[in-house]
């Protein structure tokens, strides 16, 4: 992994060169199947996990930013969040991350 000088992450390790950001208008965005959602249960119903999912939601550039930052407190890897989804909005996009988090008991 690249870092720059300042120890910073580059963000081009993580975004292809030639990726351009969608220009979707509202009209062509349809609502995602709710028949199309991954199983990530998992086999083990009894493990306490339960499923967390964190949508973050700008511009590509802000929001490839918030992964590296989440990677860097040792949340998540970059390579956990969905490639870049196109909203109804111009020039935004939607990144989805899924994890699987075991309820504490107090």
């Amino acid at each position: 992994m690249t870092t720059s000088t300042s120890g910073a992450i580059q963000l081009s390790n993580f975004v292809p060169p030639d990726f351009q950001e969608p220009n979707i208008q509202p009209p062509d965005v349809q609502p995602p199947d709710s028949q199309a959602q991954p199983n990530i249960q998992g086999n083990d119903e009894n493990d306490g996990a339960e499923i967390l999912r964190i949508i973050a939601i700008g511009s590509l550039p802000i929001v490839n930013q918030h992964i590296i930052q989440m990677y860097q407190l040792g949340f998540a890897q970059p390579h956990e969040w969905s490639r870049p989804l196109p909203t109804a909005n111009p020039n935004e996009v939607m990144r989805i991350m899924t994890k699987r988090i075991v309820v504490m008991q107090g």
